[in-house]
């Protein structure tokens, strides 16, 4: 089975890119805002993500910016392995395979809810937001 771990393959994810600066967000401390999960037709999987710079503020964090909401919209999906879905689901990271039977979102959690979502297909839509709230 060929994998790719790229984020660019995904409809809309190219104009993504053009807003968001880069190929794909680094889902480092991203939080999952919302899954929902259907037997046919369209899941959703909503994350709150930025772009972190190498600007430091005056209280020693790093700048954020291009806070938006990006939902992948995954259709078919055909293998679910899910756990600890709860408030403050927060990313270590997110990767996104390609594969002949389609896509699989693989979310390792810092905390919350992590594994694997598998589907027929999937594109990404986002919501650009001034802050993170």
């Amino acid at each position: 089975m060929r994998e790719e771990t790229q984020f660019s393959f995904l409809d809309g994810a190219k104009d993504f890119s053009r807003w968001f600066g880069n190929d794909a967000p680094y889902f480092h401390d991203a939080e999952v805002e919302s899954l929902t999960l259907t037997h046919r037709g369209e899941s959703r999987l909503s994350i709150r993500t930025f772009r972190m710079t190498s600007e430091v503020d005056a209280a020693g964090y790093f700048v954020l910016e291009k806070h938006c909401l990006l939902t992948f919209i995954l259709q078919d999906v055909f293998e679910i392995d899910l756990d600890a879905f709860d408030e403050g689901a927060i990313l270590m990271g997110l990767t996104v395979l390609r594969h002949e039977q389609g896509v699989t979102l693989d979310l390792d959690p810092v905390i919350g809810v992590g594994g694997r979502i598998s589907a027929k297909g999937c594109r990404v839509e986002y919501l650009p937001r001034e802050t993170a709230a």
